[in-house]
């Protein structure tokens, strides 16, 4: 078991400069050591040693130095000279260590903590405050354009409140405020032009979602862009795993939810807004659930572990997939998380329907691989056209089923067509 860590400095030949956080020096330390007393870590010979090391290194003001190797020889006792590539106990760790700190942050009792995290593609932790909740009533207009008075219900008070779960980090509340802005603007504009509840596709979809008298929306937690990368030709740019860690939570998680929120109040009823980071099993016991990202939202690769499509990350290679778990040996899609994000021709995601046996509830996962793909999978549950594509191969009695959908788009110059469908399941 790991030595408490407590703020005591060596000697240094320069001394290091503190880092500069939100959140006190003293307070990260004391949840260090209560993370690391936790029974996912204080067994571990791999990730308490190797997360004591790398927060208190960044608060000491090292975190500059925080590279693979150097982690290597000082926490694993590799020598200086060892080949990273044949040797990756440091991004196999790291990658546990992501693992064991969100299912500690997803146990009951530790939601008003100080939140400790190690983002993918960087082993410099990152400290935020605990959560707040922050309720804010909305109330909806009733106007809708003539032509859609006939078909579209009345809009007038059918938002109760929107709850919206977020951290008291200033870029935090501003992605809330993004999102909540988008859902109010979203309904009073009309996003879906009239009563797509009405329509047979989109109605028998979302069924299973909206026989209770609210649903949760899961966004996921923020991700800061990590450093520029060198690419091939010289150049420096973000790499295409960094752009995308850094784009799944803002625009295009809000314009998702926002398109769902919109759907939900066009059914009346209630729905709040929560981030992943912030939810425990209980809470999803609760009502059904709509999970919106892939790598960023916590909750989705841990219900999605038992199904049939997900995306995996493969340490050894740097490369993430598409996997088939009846056919694992078979890759139904593969990216080079390294290249550049221009270099992304076409992206894809996963969208699951299930009654998830753990929580009781039936959950809707839209887990894109990147931003263009979360894009996408939000339009295609949204849009009958796109639903219908689905629903013409569905077998009878399909909107009592669990299922599965593949879904890519193309990209072209950075914009993203139309979703088109690529595999199905049903079960």
């Amino acid at each position: 078991m790991s030595e408490p860590v407590s703020l005591a400095r060596g000697n240094y030949e320069t001394a290091p400069q503190p880092l500069e956080t939100t959140v006190n020096r003293n307070a990260v330390i004391e949840q260090l050591n209560r993370i690391l007393a936790s029974t996912l870590f204080k067994h571990s010979k791999r990730c308490g040693p190797l997360l004591k090391y790398i927060v208190t290194e960044a608060i000491e003001g090292r975190g500059e130095y925080l590279k693979e190797r150097a982690i290597g020889v000082a926490v694993f006792g590799r020598k200086p000279t060892y080949d990273t590539n044949d040797d990756p106990i440091v991004r196999t760790s790291a990658v546990e260590v992501r693992k064991r700190i969100a299912q500690y942050y997803h146990e009951s009792g530790h939601e008003g903590e100080i939140r400790i995290d190690v983002t993918s593609g960087s082993y410099i932790p990152k400290f935020r405050p605990p959560a707040v909740e922050l309720i804010v009533p909305a109330r909806v207009g009733s106007e809708m354009a003539a032509d859609h008075q006939a078909t579209a219900p009345p809009l007038a008070a059918k938002v109760r409140a929107i709850t919206v779960i977020a951290s008291s980090d200033r870029k935090t509340l501003w992605v809330s405020a993004l999102v909540l802005a988008g859902v109010i603007m979203a309904v009073a504009i009309g996003l879906f032009g009239r009563s797509i509840l009405a329509r047979g596709p989109v109605k028998l979809f979302w069924g299973p979602l909206l026989r209770g008298d609210r649903v949760t929306l899961v966004m996921g937690d923020v991700v800061e862009l990590a450093p520029q990368v060198a690419t091939a030709s010289g150049s420096h740019e973000p790499s295409l795993y960094d752009t995308i860690l850094a784009d799944r939570v803002g625009f295009v998680d809000g314009l998702t939810i926002a398109r769902v929120a919109a759907l939900l109040t066009l059914k009346g009823g209630q729905f709040e807004i929560r981030r992943g980071g912030s939810l425990t099993l209980q809470d999803l016991r609760k009502t059904p659930a709509v999970m919106v990202g892939a790598f960023n939202n916590p909750w989705t690769s841990k219900l999605e572990e038992r199904l049939r499509f997900r995306f995996v990350s493969d340490t050894a290679t740097h490369t993430d997939y598409l996997r088939d778990q009846q056919n694992p040996t078979h890759r139904l899609w593969t990216v080079e998380r390294d290249a550049p994000y221009s270099a992304l021709k076409e992206d894809r995601a996963i969208i699951s329907r299930f009654v998830d046996s753990r929580t009781e509830q039936t959950v809707l996962l839209l887990a894109g691989f990147g931003r263009d793909g979360t894009a996408a999978a939000g339009e295609f549950v949204t849009e009958p056209r796109y639903l219908r594509t689905l629903t013409d191969l569905a077998p009878r009695g399909w909107p009592g089923k669990n299922l599965q959908a593949v879904i890519a788009t193309d990209l072209v110059n950075g914009h993203s067509g139309p979703p088109r469908l690529v595999a199905w399941y049903f079960w």
